[in-house]
C-alpha cells in the first residue's frame, strides 16, 4: 500500500504490530518526522510515543475523532 503518512496526521488508525502477536491496536497519528521514518502516535490513554514506521502495518483509517473521515 502506497500512501503518505503525513496525510493521516490527526486520524485514528487501526494498526497491526509487526514484531509480535498483540492483535490490532487503535492509535491517533500525531506527527511524522521530516524524514518520514518515524511516527508519533497517541494511544487511548493519551500517552504519546515515537516508533519506526516499519514497526506497524496500517490496517484501516478510522477517520477523525467525533465522526467520519
Amino acid at each position: 500500500m502506497q500512501f503518505s503518512w503525513k496525510s493521516l496526521i490527526g486520524k485514528r488508525l487501526l494498526m497491526e504490530p509487526n514484531d509480535h502477536n498483540g492483535g490490532p491496536r487503535e492509535y491517533k497519528l500525531i506527527e511524522v518526522s521530516p524524514s518520514g521514518d518515524m511516527l508519533k502516535f497517541e494511544n487511548s490513554r493519551g500517552k504519546t510515543f515515537w516508533c519506526p514506521r516499519q514497526q506497524y502495518t496500517m490496517l484501516e483509517d478510522l477517520g477523525r475523532d467525533g465522526g467520519g473521515k
